[in-house]
């Protein structure tokens, strides 16, 4: 996993193993459609308020979804501008995102705390690996 930023926004680099890339899952889909897909996803908090969150997500077909998310609300309606890339190779498939800070909510200051949480899911398996700790019995949202 790599972050890195600058003055446009920011942007995320993850390689995402897989023992047999011959069967990660790639069926293809519309926009904010994940389907049967493996991804790999971003939530960002500007505030780190656990109050309203960012999701970006990318499937190992290349579809992009992406919601606002206000405590027990996922709002997929809203649509950002932002980029994405995907590759499948030997070892796995890597994700590339590119999120402009036009598209996030955070504080005019010289100094930022944000909440962030990443996540890869293996469909054919039913498996999820989180950057940060999940209780399942709160949700992804009060991970922050």
């Amino acid at each position: 996993m790599k972050i890195i930023y600058d003055d446009l926004g920011i942007y995320f680099g993850a390689t995402l193993k897989d023992p047999d890339p011959s069967k990660i899952m790639t069926p293809l889909t519309e926009r904010d459609n994940i389907g049967a897909s493996d991804f790999f996803f971003v939530l960002l908090n500007g505030y780190n308020d656990r109050q309203q969150s960012m999701q970006f997500i990318v499937t190992s077909a290349g579809v992009q979804y992406d919601a606002k998310m206000t405590n027990e609300f996922e709002d997929a309606a809203w649509n950002a501008v932002w980029y994405s890339e995907v590759s499948i190779n030997d070892s796995g498939w890597v994700a590339e995102m590119f999120i402009p800070y036009s598209e996030l909510r955070f504080p005019d200051k010289n100094v930022q705390e944000w909440g962030l949480q990443m996540e890869r899911e293996f469909r054919r398996t039913g498996t999820r690996y989180s950057w940060n700790h999940v209780d399942n019995k709160k949700g992804i949202i009060f991970a922050l």
